[in-house]
């Protein structure tokens, strides 16, 4: 690979890392905040397609073992050099530069910086010979070149806000041809982590009040399988309820319509009962004879016409609502239901009027 990005860390130590967060909002929640940055750098490092080598600058060195179980196995390791930051940032760029052709240096404390970013870095270097990312307090979140310029790290005020400054008049003496990436900030106080909402909200999540429910206690976890069977049949049960409540309601609803008709049509019951006659007074002629001699053989009875069942010869051909409500009743019959048998839990009582 002929690009590596080297980003300078210290290890999560209570009162080593953030210490001017830490007097804000205390040395244990500065840690998580230090933590939290830290990965994110690495992650833009990261993609589908590897475009740089990542090397870690740990300190202290003495805390190789623990960084492996912190960050993985899967990056290089470069220990830091001992010294100022202008020390350390020009072994670690010597170093690089040994086995790389275009290098970056970045810290652990820029919550905006991006792969796209960085992807940026190295394309610009195929041109310019320094690319320089300048932070809001006067210093740099990241430097990258293409060969080493020892100079660019000598006779600097560090962690003062004319690093930059310095840093480019230095540039301009070595006639490098540079360029600026977007000004970014770092994360060193208060104030800068509130810049960052989301990054705030994981430090210190914001407290639900007491008379919100969660949302996970609005739903129920599914039924374990002991009582799975008594879940089922107490539903078989309900909706064999459903269906009775269901008959009765249309039996009433049947009663009562049947008693619309007759008040309507008052003639047909009386016809209905009548229809029978002929064939009653045959039968009383017979018993009542008392000598055999007398008896009469019966008229010949005119062919009667089929015996149509009471109450259907004259009724009005049923609705739609009428036929579903009887076929529901048919369908239901306790005869034919067994347990077992499916019941439509869609099941829906007749029309009333």
């Amino acid at each position: 690979m002929k690009n590596a990005i080297g980003i300078f860390c210290k290890f999560p130590e209570e009162g080593k890392v953030k210490t001017r967060l830490a007097e804000d909002i205390g040395d244990k929640k500065a840690v998580e905040v230090y933590k939290k940055l830290v990965q994110h750098s690495i992650d833009c490092c990261y993609s589908k397609a590897k475009f740089a080598d990542l090397v870690v600058l740990f300190d202290p060195p003495e805390k190789f073992n623990d960084f492996i179980g912190w960050l993985s196995q899967k990056h290089y390791y470069l220990e830091q050099a001992k010294g100022d930051l202008g020390a350390r940032l020009e072994e670690a760029s010597t170093a690089l530069l040994s086995s790389h052709y275009h290098i970056a240096l970045i810290g652990s404390d820029c919550y905006n910086l991006s792969e796209e970013l960085l992807r940026r870095t190295f394309d610009l270097l195929e041109k310019k010979d320094l690319v320089i990312g300048p932070a809001e307090d006067g210093g740099y979140y990241l430097i990258a070149f293409k060969a080493h310029h020892k100079e660019l790290f000598e006779n600097i005020k560090w962690s003062t806000a004319s690093v930059l400054e310095s840093t480019l008049k230095k540039a301009k003496s070595l006639k490098l041809e540079y360029h600026l990436l977007p000004k970014l900030s770092d994360i060193d106080t208060l104030d800068d982590l509130k810049k960052y909402p989301e990054l705030y909200n994981e430090i210190f999540p914001p407290e639900i009040p007491k008379h919100v429910v969660p949302a996970a206690s609005l739903y129920s976890l599914p039924p374990e399988e002991d009582n799975a069977n008594e879940i089922v049949e107490e539903t078989i049960s309900e909706e064999a309820t459903l269906i009775g409540e269901g008959t009765a309601a249309a039996e009433e609803t049947a009663e009562a319509q049947d008693k619309t008709m007759t008040e309507e049509n008052p003639t047909a019951d009386i016809e209905l009962v009548e229809e029978p006659a002929p064939e009653a007074e045959a039968e009383t002629i017979t018993v009542e004879a008392e000598e055999p001699a007398l008896i009469q053989e019966p008229e010949t009875k005119p062919e009667a016409a089929p015996e149509l069942a009471p109450e259907e010869s004259l009724k009005p051909e049923p609705s739609k609502a009428e036929r579903t409500s009887s076929k529901n009743i048919d369908d239901d019959d306790d005869d034919d239901f067994e347990e077992g048998d499916f019941i439509n839990p869609l099941y829906k009582l007749p029309p009333t009027d």
